[in-house]
């Protein structure tokens, strides 16, 4: 549990000396657009510590950033029933304060035996995401279905390619 609080906290402190003097906007700033980032799959907390749930989400992606605003993004990790996602879409992140910007994920993933019996579902999410220079944290809060889905908060760690 330790680990899991203490993670963010040291994402923050290694991406600290990136942060620009910008504010909370929706308009674009500058261009900073075909970024290509590597994703490797992090943790989970779930809200509901009763159940037996894989919270070390090991995977891979990428984001390719289109615009200041808009990611196509793919991927795949080990979820929190022990089975494989696969899932692609695209992110809006509309609002940026300093490295932080806030949105949301749409598109489709896979892989959970109680959503379509483990086929494709869509998912839109809100996303938070942490970007320095070249790493960078995304967390994504993932709302709980009954009966279907555990929901959780999640955290990815990132790297700019280019």
């Amino acid at each position: 549990m330790t680990r899991r609080l203490l993670l963010p906290l040291l994402i923050a402190a290694a991406v600290q000396p990136a942060i620009a003097a910008e504010r909370w906007s929706a308009a674009p700033l500058k261009k900073k657009s075909e970024q290509l980032w590597i994703n490797v799959g992090g943790v989970s907390q779930h809200f509901d510590n009763a159940t037996a749930l894989n919270q070390d989400n090991f995977g891979y992606g990428v984001e390719y950033q289109v615009d200041r605003n808009r990611y196509l993004v793919l991927g795949a990790y080990r979820n929190s029933v022990n089975a494989d996602t696969r899932y692609f879409g695209g992110a809006w992140m509309p609002l940026s304060y300093k490295s932080f910007k806030l949105g949301a994920i749409a598109g489709v993933a896979n892989g959970y035996k109680d959503m379509r019996n483990g086929g494709y579902f869509p998912v839109i999410l809100p996303v938070l995401a942490l970007e320095g220079e070249r790493v960078g944290a995304n967390f994504v809060y993932i709302p709980s279905i009954p009966a279907k889905v555990s929901g959780a908060v999640a955290m990815q760690l990132k790297y700019r390619f280019n």
